[in-house]
């Protein structure tokens, strides 16, 4: 099974982030930001805060910071 890929951040250096994962054809599942409006929003799927990460299970999802 393949790993769901989460984001931690939204703004300009998560978007180089996002830009370089879809580059290597990565599926990338979203991205936590407590900014409703953050930038990366207008690419990918906004998950939730960091509270969303809860949701997920350790084994099933890579976390890649794009906090910069």
């Amino acid at each position: 099974m393949a790993h769901r890929i989460v984001i931690l951040g939204g703004g300009g250096h998560a978007c180089v982030v996002h830009s370089a994962l879809t580059a290597m054809k990565l599926k990338v599942t979203g991205f936590c930001d407590p900014d409703d409006d953050a930038l990366l929003a207008r690419y990918e799927k906004r998950l939730g805060n960091d509270d969303t990460l809860s949701r997920f299970s350790p084994r099933d999802v890579r976390l890649v910071n794009g906090v910069g």
